[in-house]
């Protein structure tokens, strides 16, 4: 009778009540030997399993700093409430693991299982989660896989046994902090023709380590898709980047076999391109609102830049989106400085503009344009070392308050003017 009740919470069900326990490691080792696990919570813990378990569904894990588990790859399919990584946990081939909630500093190795990735299912983006940009952890990449659903990590590595493993691009990825190509090969796009956005809010590098274990950068064969590589940090490349099919540039015509638009799109920041390997870029686009942050892209070899993508897109007016300017080198809003031994062909028809809230700098490299009518300069054109030449049509006509400044440096042009359209 209610009378008796007394006030408080109730449950009311049948059969075993299921309670959460959370399990830490007592000592490196596989996570389904009992002796890995302790219920004890100290720093330095004591054995507490005296019944032999392994973490269950309802289960928390907290895998602390310095302590290391491997799940064997005949342990699959793990179900967890939550799990916290600050030191390490190596998955090799299991599969089918869902954690719930990942969270932790610590780095998680995956090897794949059945060519595709096998990343625990489980949140990665709360305040203390795995792919936090300040609070998350590094995943390594120990082997040739897919990555076939959106993720969301911190750091990555592509740690692979041969240069030749392919981690690919299978799915839109988001890396909240660095990405670094070690050993093995990142490639753009499965081979499906669905366009893949991968967005790295750090550094993206590509390493050479001598031999065949380098880091290398590919692009599949795929009819007509377009890949989107949206980069808020700098790119280093010593290295292979290749992203279209194209070693060669063919300025008059689009690509159909797949490629890939790179994006320096820090709009708080100066980017850096390093092209210290070979890197054949198919479209580069700098979008960074405003002059105050510059793009700065350099080789350490004139053959280490190349530049493949369609060039013959006339630019009419002004320029403040990226649809304004389709040809290779995409200069849509702040400062690009084109450095030593790199070569940029703006476009061979029409006018190129700089947009009101663009600069392009020459600082070493080379710049022309050839075919068509003019540069139109609606913001700023300088040079300070290097050459800038524009020999045929109408060499350089400013517009609005456009600049030219040169400071050193050539600039060879077959005629420079105002323009009507400039009221300034």
């Amino acid at each position: 009778p209610a009378s008796r009740q007394q006030t408080g919470y109730y449950t009311l069900g049948r059969g075993t009540q299921l309670t959460s326990r959370t399990w830490y490691v007592l000592q490196n080792g596989d996570w389904s030997d009992p002796t890995t696990w302790t219920l004890d919570a100290g720093t330095a813990p004591i054995p507490d399993n005296d019944l032999n378990e392994t973490p269950g569904s309802e289960d928390e894990v907290v895998i602390r700093n310095g302590k290391t588990v491997t799940i064997q790859a005949a342990t699959n399919n793990l179900s967890l409430s939550s799990i916290t990584v600050d030191g390490s946990l190596d998955i090799t081939t299991s599969s089918g693991h869902d954690f719930g909630v990942i969270n932790g500093q610590g780095t998680i190795s995956i090897s794949g299982s059945g060519g595709l990735s096998n990343f625990p299912d489980g949140s990665t983006t709360n305040s203390n989660g795995f792919g936090n940009p300040a609070n998350g952890g590094l995943l390594v990449v120990e082997d040739a896989l897919e990555f076939d659903q959106p993720e969301t990590f911190r750091d990555v590595r592509i740690l692979a046994d041969a240069a030749t493993d392919v981690v690919a691009l299978g799915a839109d990825l988001t890396i909240n902090g660095d990405f670094n190509v070690r050993f093995g090969t990142l490639q753009f796009g499965d081979g499906t023709t669905t366009d893949r956005n991968f967005t790295v809010i750090g550094d993206f590098s590509v390493e050479n380590n001598g031999g065949s274990q380098d880091g290398r950068v590919t692009t599949a064969v795929a009819s007509n898709t377009r890949h989107q590589f949206n980069l808020y940090g700098d790119f280093l490349n010593e290295g292979t980047a290749q992203f279209s099919d194209r070693t060669v540039a063919n300025f008059n015509a689009e690509s159909t076999n797949g490629v890939v638009d790179f994006k320096l799109i820090s709009t708080t920041q100066d980017q850096r391109g390093e092209c210290n390997g070979l890197t054949y870029f198919y479209r580069i686009e700098i979008i960074k609102n405003s002059t105050d942050f510059t793009a700065i892209i350099q080789a350490d070899d004139p053959g280490n830049f190349v530049l493949t993508g369609f060039a013959n897109s006339s630019i009419g007016g002004d320029v403040d989106d990226e649809g304004d300017n389709t040809n290779a080198f995409g200069l849509i809003t702040g400062s690009a400085s084109i450095g030593t031994n790199v070569s940029v062909r703006l476009n061979i028809t029409g006018n190129y503009s700089i947009g009101t809230d663009a600069k392009l700098i020459v600082s070493g490299g080379e710049v022309t344009k050839t075919g068509g009518a003019a540069i139109t300069p609606y913001g700023t054109i300088e040079v300070t070392a290097g050459t800038l030449e524009v020999p045929s049509g109408s060499g350089i006509t400013t517009r609005d308050n456009g600049q030219i400044i040169v400071s050193g440096g050539e600039l060879w042009a077959c005629q420079i003017s105002t323009s009507i359209q400039g009221a300034g």
